[in-house]
């Protein structure tokens, strides 16, 4: 699955599991694209860049796998 920049990321089902993947969760209620979510997560956390990024696209790639959220673009 490939991820962009101008990717928008929707709810499809309900699913948490951690505190930065409930923050993605509350966040994606309304379509985002994933620079967006990228950008308010290195806004709001402590945390390395790149890192950031391909755990971003690892939780969105596996919740989309799992029918958790949708990919649109």
């Amino acid at each position: 699955m490939f991820l962009s920049n101008s990717t928008k990321v929707v709810v499809s089902k309900q699913q948490v599991s951690s505190n930065i993947g409930a923050r993605v969760w509350n966040l994606i209620h309304e379509p985002r694209t994933f620079a967006e979510l990228r950008a308010t997560l290195l806004d709001e956390y402590d945390v390395d860049e790149a890192r950031l990024e391909s755990d971003l696209h690892t939780l969105l790639t596996q919740r989309a796998d799992k029918d958790l959220v949708e990919i649109q673009g």
